[in-house]
């Protein structure tokens, strides 16, 4: 397990505008591959520390179902890499400070050739979703922050690369940005369950994650436009990833 320094001698590094996921508002947990300290390349991760102060960490304590940590995956920094079999890590009781019914989630994630995947769960216990469902004509089943899944929405999603996807649910809608580019927009169906996954939906056995996690921040505010254009563009220079 893991810790990142503390007090006065925490270091977190800044992106390339100088906006880090702390400057956005209702910030509840934040994982950065990047700030891990003190593991080697492909040591088991068993805590990812939540750099927001709020104790949100992602765990595991089956060390069979563990991600590994690797270096030098994305623009010279590390990542978190699950097998895409059934590691997974959870946010234990994240989703009871969502009292508004609103939020967004950032995923920055890459992928290697995978045909089908769950990048995070993030959506109402018992769902099957799919972010990319290859027996489906490789369409998205989205649906993290929401009660049901979109059956065929996006159209289309990506096998390879990697990616900044946000997804937010306001007062009305439901918003799906995949490097900068709205894909899906739509009317809000929230839902969320008390311990969200990272690398599986929240159904046994479905949609393994085999890529790469390299950031996730989670908000119990519904971020305007222009905030999460401004974060996108953050993390874009910060990971070398081409935003819209």
């Amino acid at each position: 397990m893991w810790a990142p320094l503390s007090g006065a001698n925490q270091v977190i590094r800044p992106s390339a505008t100088g906006l880090t996921p702390a400057d956005l508002p209702g910030l509840l947990a934040w994982v950065d591959a990047s700030q891990i300290v003190g593991l080697v390349n492909n040591d088991p991760v068993v805590q990812w520390d939540d750099l927001s102060g709020n104790g949100y960490h992602a765990t595991q304590s089956t060390a069979s179902k563990r991600p590994k940590y690797q270096t030098n995956v994305q623009n010279g920094m590390p990542g978190v890499k699950a097998d895409g079999v059934d590691d997974e890590m959870q946010f234990n009781n994240l989703g009871t400070q969502f009292a508004g019914s609103v939020g967004t989630a950032y995923f920055i994630f890459k992928l290697n050739s995978q045909a089908q995947w769950s990048a995070a769960g993030f959506t109402t216990l018992g769902v099957d979703i799919w972010w990319r469902y290859a027996g489906g004509g490789n369409q998205g089943y989205m649906g993290p922050l929401r009660q049901t899944r979109l059956n065929g929405q996006p159209a289309t999603m990506p096998t390879i690369g990697a990616y900044i996807a946000v997804l937010t649910s306001d007062a009305a809608k439901y918003y799906y940005h995949e490097n900068g580019v709205t894909r899906i927009d739509t009317v809000k169906n929230w839902g969320i369950c008390t311990n969200p996954r990272l690398f599986r939906d929240e159904e046994t056995n479905r949609a393994p994650f085999g890529g790469w996690m390299l950031e996730v921040a989670i908000y119990n505010q519904a971020h305007s436009d222009p905030d999460r254009r401004s974060l996108e563009a953050a993390l874009g220079a910060k990971w070398g990833i081409a935003v819209v």
